[in-house]
C-alpha cells in the first residue's frame, strides 16, 4: 500500500445494519406508528398498486431496501401503502425484475394474453361501433408495448 502503514490509514466508520428484531421493535415504536398513520392518509387510504382501499393488515412498504435507512423517515416518496398481496407480489416481482429487466415485459405479456383469452369481446367480429374499433386499437397498442423495445416491430399497420 505505497508504504502506508495500515493503522494510520483512517478508519470508514460503517453504520449498524438493523437486524430483525431491531426492526420489529421499530415499527412498534410511536414514531412509526404515526408514519405509517401519516403514509396511510398521504395514500389516501388505498393500495397504491390496486387503488383499492386499505383493510387491517395492511403494509407501509420500504422502498430504500438497505437496511442502514430502515429508520430513515425523512422522504414519503420511499415508502408505499400496499395490501398485505400486493407487498409479497412486489418482493416477489422485485427479486426477479432487479435481476432482469425482461421479466416486466414477460409478466405483461402474459397478463394481456389472459385477458384476451378470457375477454372475447375483443373480437373483431363483434366489434359495431367506432367506440369497440378504438377499444380494441388501444388493447393491441397495450400488447405492443409489451414486447421490449430491441423486440418491437419497426413497422405496424391495422386492417379493419
Amino acid at each position: 500500500m505505497n508504504g502506508t502503514p495500515r493503522d494510520s490509514l483512517p478508519i470508514k466508520k460503517k453504520r449498524k445494519k438493523s437486524t430483525q428484531a431491531e426492526k420489529k421493535s421499530f415499527r412498534g415504536s410511536g414514531i412509526w406508528q404515526k408514519w405509517r398513520n401519516h403514509m396511510k392518509a398521504y395514500a389516501n387510504y388505498k393500495d397504491y398498486i390496486t387503488g383499492k382501499p386499505l383493510r387491517s393488515g395492511w403494509n407501509c412498504h420500504h422502498m430504500d431496501l438497505d437496511e442502514e435507512h430502515y429508520q430513515d423517515l425523512s422522504d414519503e416518496t420511499h415508502f408505499m401503502a400496499l395490501s398485505k398481496k400486493t407487498h409479497d407480489l412486489l418482493h416477489f416481482c422485485y427479486t426477479y425484475y432487479s435481476k432482469d429487466e425482461n421479466f416486466i415485459w414477460r409478466l405483461k405479456d402474459a397478463l394481456d394474453r389472459m385477458v384476451e383469452i378470457n375477454h372475447p369481446v375483443y373480437d373483431l367480429d363483434l366489434l359495431d361501433d367506432d367506440k369497440s374499433i378504438v377499444k380494441r386499437f388501444n388493447f393491441l397498442k397495450g400488447r405492443l408495448s409489451a414486447v421490449p423495445p430491441s423486440e418491437a416491430p419497426t413497422e405496424v399497420s391495422l386492417c379493419f
